[in-house]
């Protein structure tokens, strides 16, 4: 979700990973460009919120999200929680997504939202999902993976 330029691609590529990868994005601008520079790849312009979105329940195995939950909005915590439920309604397995993280030490806040590790908990022990958060790899990121039962 929010495949933007195809940076995930392109590194998954790199990487040697073999994968059968899809981006959608609701940027037409961001779609040429990937489009230019992976014509192997299916492209799918969309947005996840929409009654006409083309893909049905369960229609991935593994739906990955990175920095679509960045930037600031009326109510993070909301938007977060509607695109994990489409989300989870549209991947079989997997959800995937990372978030700044309220531990950053340089916040733009004016710009971007950091999410607070607990809260994030809390909703998805309420949605009662089995997840994992890492939180390691940068200061200022954190990672949620959910396996889906």
């Amino acid at each position: 979700m929010g495949c933007g330029l195809g940076a995930l691609y392109t590194f998954l590529k790199q990487q040697q990973v073999s994968i059968h990868y899809s981006g959608i994005d609701i940027s037409q601008e961001l779609l040429t460009f990937a489009k230019n520079q992976h014509p192997e790849v299916k492209w799918y312009y969309g947005d996840i919120f929409s009654s006409s979105f083309m893909f049905r329940s369960g229609s991935f195995d593994v739906l990955y999200s990175s920095g679509l939950l960045n930037l600031r909005c009326r109510n993070n915590m909301y938007y977060l929680e509607a695109l994990l439920s489409h989300m989870i309604f549209y991947s079989k397995k997997y959800v995937v997504f990372n978030v700044l993280s309220d531990k950053a030490l340089n916040k733009e806040s004016d710009i971007y939202h950091y999410y607070n590790e607990e809260e994030i908990i809390l909703l998805l022990q309420k949605k009662d999902l089995y997840f994992s958060i890492d939180s390691s790899y940068l200061q200022n990121d954190m990672t949620v993976c959910i396996e889906l039962q």
